[in-house]
């Protein structure tokens, strides 16, 4: 019964290697042709996007070895926007060295976007053949809106550095707090980042293209957002809270480990800023410590 259960899961598996090394062939050819422009989504926490349906939706997938956590994501046709799902889990197979590894990601609730177990976007599973397993590939099934996906094929690479966005966003113009500046859009708005190592709490407020100083802010609605950053290796993630009088401006976030940090690099998964919403932006933190 056990084999008959693995024949479609391991054809399904060697069809995708299959398809991958002919896309290799298929990459090689093209180089020597103009390319027409390529429709590029980017993972919002700088993970693996796997589409999902005709492009219908999307999932990203994001391996963290020093935890042995894999996370995924729900995402819309663009990626641009999170699909909260009612399904306690996505049954997830991986094949790590062509061993069948049966894994079910729970559903997690976060407090930052107010989503619980049954309608969340989020999915996690923790195991520790995960912190030192080298590229695999697999199928997962999940159901959303209503529609089961079966059988979707998808491939982790050792390195893990899939779908992300490789241009970190570094304003134009300078901090008029003495903090580290990121453009968000195309020029359109910053985050001036400030940290106060005294305390390990780092500010953030939302400035219009210029940044033309403290008063120069753009609004939101939100009332928190996320920033994933990889401090030596490791992920955390930080949940920047309004600050009120100026909540729809300004932010703020605490860890015990910002005290001593220097150096990182950041993904904001998604930032909404005037009604418009911006997925993806990453950015590297080298600076930006003195106080507000």
């Amino acid at each position: 019964m056990k084999s008959t259960r693995l024949l479609p899961i391991l054809a399904a598996v060697a069809l995708l290697a299959t398809a991958c090394s002919k896309s290799d062939h298929a990459a090689h050819d093209h180089e020597k042709k103009s390319a027409p422009s390529a429709h590029v989504h980017v993972a919002p926490h700088g993970g693996v996007l796997v589409e999902v349906g005709d492009h219908a939706y999307n999932v990203e997938l994001l391996r963290d070895d020093a935890s042995g956590k894999l996370t995924a994501w729900v995402l819309d046709a663009h990626a641009e926007n999170f699909v909260r799902i009612k399904a306690p889990a996505i049954e997830l197979v991986a094949m790590p060295g062509g061993k069948f590894t049966p894994l079910s990601l729970a559903a997690v609730a976060n407090p930052a976007t107010n989503e619980k177990v049954g309608d969340t976007s989020q999915f996690e599973v923790q195991a520790d053949w995960l912190k030192t397993a080298g590229s695999f590939a697999g199928i997962f099934t999940v159901e959303i809106r209503g529609t089961v996906f079966k059988d979707v094929a998808y491939s982790l690479g050792g390195d893990h550095a899939h779908g992300s966005n490789d241009k970190k966003k570094s304003a134009s113009h300078d901090s008029p707090r003495g903090g580290a500046l990121v453009e968000i859009g195309d020029h359109q708005f910053n985050v001036d980042l400030v940290l106060d190592r005294s305390t390990g709490t780092l500010n953030g407020w939302l400035l219009n293209a210029h940044a033309e100083g403290v008063t120069d802010v753009a609004k939101t609605t939100m009332k928190s957002f996320e920033a994933v950053v990889t401090v030596q290796g490791k992920k955390q993630t930080l949940v920047f809270r309004a600050v009120p009088p100026a909540g729809q401006s300004a932010f703020s976030t605490q860890a015990d480990w910002l005290k001593t940090a220097t150096d990182f690099e950041g993904v904001f998964p998604q930032l909404v800023i005037n009604g418009e919403t911006f997925t993806g932006t990453t950015f590297h933190f080298a600076h930006g410590d003195k106080k507000p």
